[in-house]
């Protein structure tokens, strides 16, 4: 889940003021330690759980190495922006937080929105649901949400078509890279782009084809902004490559699944980021400058989960 990051944008900016943190870091915190769970989690369905289908894996195998990394990751990125993403001098935009009663009403619409969480999860995870499916479930409780807080209809058809209006923007950049990815794909450039970076590691020592791999993997997903699109593209060529270099399968997993996912925190093609960006004002070019150092953590992280597997995975 990342897109759903989209709608906490002004949560987020208030907790920078409050807190005096460059927003920046409030969004690594929040939006890049959901993408860096996607990344090192063993249970994502959209990443590790499909290549290792593909990969004819047991899901259940190397869970608490895979674990390990996990908690290691996440930790080492959440410290380093609660550390140095302080502003250090306060920006005088300060605001007051004021406690409130909460009613009846708001306790009836927040439990109807963490049961559409869960309803969501668990769509997703069992039903196979797409966004459409998901997009009808939050249509659906929003429209309640409406009633139950007093809006009535036309004041509930207000506040939709208000909160339309200020995601505009952000639709519009999404659909805009994802342009890109089919510019791509309808011009047959995908595949040799993929043969190109793959094919000259067939000849190469283990240690260097699987650090080869981490990279080729990273820069597939400039042009290939899905996960799960490219889990179904490369996996059926790399896992047959680890295969000819006496390689364990685990590593074609893992060097997809942790440089192509923590590559969606960098590449102008992930339209998902662009768009929380966008809803937050800041620009790409300030988010790299920012998030660069902490981005080549992690990332060196994964390689060297990558490394020790190659060593203790048979």
């Amino acid at each position: 889940m990342s897109e759903e990051f989209i709608g906490l944008i002004p949560i987020f900016v208030l907790l920078a003021r409050k807190t005096h943190y460059d927003l920046r870091a409030i969004l690594s915190i929040g939006v890049g330690s959901a993408i860096i769970g996607a990344a090192f989690s063993p249970f994502n369905p959209f990443g590790s759980m499909l290549a290792m289908k593909v990969a004819q894996l047991d899901p259940s195998v190397e869970v608490v190495y895979r674990m390990i990394f996990f908690v290691l990751a996440v930790a080492t990125w959440i410290t380093f922006h609660a550390r140095f993403g302080k502003l250090k001098v306060a920006d005088g935009s300060s605001v007051e937080i004021k406690k409130v009663a909460i009613s009846t009403q708001h306790r009836i619409i927040l439990a109807m929105t963490l049961f559409g969480i869960g309803l969501m999860v668990w769509g997703v995870a069992v039903q196979g649901w797409d966004y459409n499916q998901m997009g009808v479930m939050f249509f659906v409780i929003g429209f309640f949400c409406g009633l139950i807080g007093g809006l009535g209809l036309n004041g509930t058809a207000r506040t939709f078509s208000a909160g339309f209006s200020e995601m505009i923007f952000a639709g519009v950049i999404i659909g805009l890279a994802q342009a890109i990815f089919l510019i791509l794909d309808q011009g047959k450039a995908i595949d040799p782009i993929i043969y190109a970076l793959l094919q000259p590691l067939e000849t190469l020592p283990n240690q260097v084809a699987s650090v080869g791999l981490f990279i080729a993997q990273a820069l597939i997903h400039i042009p290939v902004p899905s996960t799960s699109g490219q889990a179904v593209l490369t996996m059926p060529l790399v896992t047959p490559l680890t295969d000819l270099l006496g390689m364990s399968r685990e590593i074609a997993v893992l060097t997809y699944q942790y440089s192509a996912t923590l590559m969606d925190m960098m590449t102008p093609t992930n339209g998902t980021i662009l768009a929380i960006l966008a809803a937050a004002n800041i620009k790409f070019n300030n988010w790299v400058a920012y998030i660069w150092k902490s981005w080549l953590l992690i990332m060196g992280i994964g390689l060297l989960s990558v490394i020790i597997a190659l060593f203790s995975i048979s």
